[in-house]
């Protein structure tokens, strides 16, 4: 008999479609009777409690009566003395044949490190039918068989991979492809990676698998790579990959959905680690992508995906970075703070996710701190911006930020501030990283005098001291000729010290939250490019309106923005190449009216400043009073006007050339040889008693479960298991059992000790602790270690022919 009763136990909001949703505690009871001849021999009833989405309730009522059919139908029933008459010493139940059983693909995928790989794409072919799936949050996955097998097809070859293909929530966040070799390919070819195992389906029984990518050799096992050694290193990108990603969604809350999915190439032999968002695709070099190498992951993974988080969010790079004379980690030498802090964003972003996920580098060691980043030590350690001959910026911005984050403070680090509270500045697009100091001390005003005592630590102010007018060897210079000396003529910034940077001091007045020496006092201010400035032949007007109106629909929205006249120019920001608009400059005044406005299209600017000049035209407004009177005055500091001044170079785009790399070209490894397979241990306890399986939360983390377990539904042609995190504790009704019950408890604590440590659980060893554990604790139980972990194979079909077979035969002999 079958009885189910529900309750709900809360509502939650759905992570997908945001619609409530109930959540039910399920009891599942199941009493059966086990007869021999026409006597009741033995009884007992199984009972299971679950907490289950609405959604989930058929499904796993069904999954559970399934489950309890194995447990019963695997038992052997041993009779006591019947008084007079034969009988058999062994006797099996006879239950009513139960309808076909879906079988399932089952099991979990994990790293090199032992890690879950989430949301990796699975495909299982079965004489030549192909089935898809997709591991879940914890790396667990089962996938229906959906072919009809024929009578006699007892054991049948299953090709089955796993596609370094990230889905989540509807959208293929990356791929991770690899370099490809031979057959005429060249260094710029790439295979999307997947790694090949030959699985067998026996009986036509669920297929359990556990994979640990860690590249050891298998004669069933195959990679795209043409190496398997390799899918050590690769397994372990793919899963800093997903915590990159994971920490976009679940920790910043945003999604940086931008040209996704983006494509890792792993392998190119031009020394390329780099994140390029032209084509949305994160590069590591041949050199750079091995396990051991020191650069994973905060120097690799985390911080490439860091500039796609910036770039997405930003629809863009800082404002500062674009200016012209900009390369890219060159530092205080740059003409602005834009370009260290793209760098110094991705390494505090690339610490705060290790913060988070562990450093499980071994490079680094088991425990590493946190705050250090990779091969180049703590960023505890307080950089300052002309540190390493300014090459040190982006590390002064990064120590920065940390500062902020961590609790560990330190000489002029008062602050601790949320990851939240820190995102909410940085998420905004700013010129360079004095708008963002700008922009925290606003959004923390209470602390703004700690932010100030952070950012003097670090050496963010304008250093109004003179320089001896000559470059000394701590002060950074453009080697022009690449002969790494300095020579006359080449740019050097001067600081206002003599011996060396340890002399430069703050001093009341010198402005906070710039990087700066006296040459070069706006040098946070965002860059200008080269040429983009309108010659103005009218004076009467100190400000005028730039208008930007776009020409065609869906193209963006029209905005206007105030610019000043500064030594007879006005400065016009040329909108990116391609875009369909129109630039008109008019008199920012009520007094004064054009007769003759100023336009261009934003095609015809960038064609000017291919070749620019000083200026790229000039006007005449031919300004006529309005007769009205009321515009503001325009007021200066001390009677200085404004001017532009250190203008440089613009910042170049890499291209990528990376082939064809979107074919997917799976292949198969023959064998004749029969794979062994893992079996999940059931723990039941016979007798007239009952079983009362537990559901117990597990640290958060999921225990693998078998097809007659707890699962949810997952994409299409899949069901995703462990939705909850749970582990099984198994006791019984009755104090005779009180030892089986406790010796299951101490497996489950052991159980979800090891889930932490190692991430995906090794089933086999934990059944045959759990059959040991039970086994002293109860001498009725029947199934030992070995013994136990065969009997609790579910053959239904097959347990139900040998028992008819049986009854029948006792039936005859008693005739007889």
């Amino acid at each position: 008999m079958l009885t189910t009763t529900k309750g709900i136990a809360w509502q939650e909001s759905d992570s997908e479609t945001g619609e409530k949703i109930n959540i039910y505690d399920l009891t599942v009871s199941y009493s059966y009777e086990v007869l021999v001849n026409d006597f009741q021999y033995y009884a007992g009833t199984i009972f299971k409690t679950m907490r289950v989405k609405e959604s989930e309730l058929d499904s796993r009522i069904e999954d559970t009566v399934e489950e309890f059919h194995k447990i019963v139908l695997s038992q052997k029933y041993t009779p006591i003395s019947m008084g007079s008459g034969s009988y058999p010493s062994v006797y099996e139940p006879q239950l009513p044949a139960s309808d076909q059983q879906t079988i399932y693909i089952w099991g979990t995928v994990a790293d090199a490190d032992g890690n879950p790989m989430p949301f990796v794409e699975l495909q299982a072919n079965i004489k030549g039918e192909e089935l898809k799936g997709r591991t879940d949050e914890n790396g667990d996955f089962r996938i229906p068989v959906t072919l009809e097998l024929k009578e006699d097809e007892n054991d049948v070859k299953v090709d089955f991979w796993v596609i370094f293909s990230y889905e989540r929530n509807g959208k293929n966040y990356f791929r991770v492809h690899d370099r490809a070799s031979g057959n005429g390919m060249n260094g710029n070819d790439y295979k999307m990676v997947w790694f090949y195992s030959e699985l067998r389906l026996l009986d036509k029984q669920n297929v359990e698998v556990h994979l640990v990518l860690d590249g050891s050799q298998n004669p069933k096992h195959a990679s795209s790579t043409g190496q398997l050694a390799d899918i050590k290193s690769l397994s372990v990108i793919y899963s800093h990959m997903h915590e990159a990603v994971d920490f976009a969604l679940t920790v910043l809350e945003t999604d940086p959905d931008y040209k996704l999915p983006v494509d890792v190439y792993v392998g190119n032999t031009n020394d390329d680690t780099l994140y390029s968002p032209g084509s949305s695709h994160i590069l590591i070099s041949e050199n750079d992508a091995g396990y051991s190498n020191s650069n994973r992951p905060k120097n690799r993974e985390y911080h490439e995906f860091a500039h796609h988080i910036m770039y997405a969010t930003y629809g863009g790079w800082s404002k500062g970075s674009s200016a012209a004379g900009t390369v890219n980690h060159d530092g205080f030498l740059n003409p602005n703070t834009g370009d260290s802090y793209e760098e110094g964003f991705a390494e505090f972003m690339a610490l705060a996710m290790s913060d988070r996920y562990g450093d499980t580098n071994p490079a680094d060691g088991r425990g590493t701190k946190t705050d250090i980043y990779a091969s180049f030590g703590s960023l505890e350690n307080n950089y300052h911006p002309w540190d390493s001959r300014g090459y040190a910026e982006e590390f002064a911005v990064a120590s920065l930020l940390w500062d902020m984050y961590d609790s560990d403070n330190d000489n002029g680090d008062s602050l601790t501030m949320s990851i939240d509270d820190i995102w909410a500045v940085l998420k905004v697009q700013r010129s360079d990283f004095y708008e963002y100091y700008l922009a925290f001390r606003q959004a923390n005003s209470r602390k703004a005098s700690d932010i100030d005592k952070l950012f003097i630590e670090h050496g963010f102010y304008a250093d109004t001291t003179e320089g001896n007018k000559q470059r000394d060897l701590f002060e950074g210079f453009r080697d022009a000729n690449n002969n790494r000396r300095y020579d006359r003529g080449e740019f050097y910034f001067d600081l206002g010290c003599l011996n060396g940077t340890n002399e430069l001091k703050y001093k009341p007045g010198m402005t906070v939250g710039k990087a700066a020496n006296y040459e070069r006092t706006n040098r946070t201010s965002a860059g200008r490019i080269d040429g983009a400035y309108l010659k103005v032949k009218d004076d009467e007007v100190p400000q005028y309106l730039v208008r930007i109106h776009y020409t065609e629909p869906g193209a963006g929205t029209d905005y206007e923005y105030v610019v000043d006249v500064r030594d007879g120019l006005l400065y016009v920001q040329p909108l990116p190449y391609g875009t369909p608009a129109e630039l008109t400059v008019v008199p920012y005044s009520v007094e004064y009216g054009a007769e003759s406005p100023y336009t261009i299209t934003s095609e015809e600017l960038n064609t000017k400043l291919e070749e620019p000049e000083e200026y790229f035209a000039a006007h005449e407004f031919d300004l006529k009073k309005t007769g009205v009177t009321g515009d503001t005055p325009y007021v200066t500091y001390k009677g200085v006007e404004p001017t532009y001044a250190y203008e440089g170079d613009l910042g170049t785009e890499v291209d990528i050339n990376t082939g064809d790399s979107e074919e997917l070209d799976l292949e198969s490894k023959s064998s004749s040889d029969k794979s062994p397979f893992l079996w999940l241990l059931m723990l039941p306890v016979l007798g007239g008693g009952a079983f009362l399986v537990l559901k117990k939360k597990i640290n958060g983390k999921s225990t693998a479960k078998g097809p007659g377990g707890s699962g949810k539904s997952g994409g299409a042609g899949s069901v995703s298991n462990s939705g909850s995190s749970n582990g099984n504790k198994i006791g019984s009704a009755k104090n005779s059992f009180k030892a089986a019950s406790m010796g299951a408890d101490t497996f489950a604590r052991k159980e979800a000790r090891d889930l932490k440590e190692k991430g995906v659980p090794v089933l086999k060893e934990a059944g045959k602790m759990a059959a040991e554990l039970t086994a002293k604790g109860a001498d009725t139980l029947i199934q030992k270690t070995g013994e136990g972990i065969e009997k609790a194979k579910p053959h239904l079909k097959k347990a139900q022919e040998d028992m008819v077979k049986k009854i029948e035969d006792v039936k005859e002999k008693k005739g007889k």
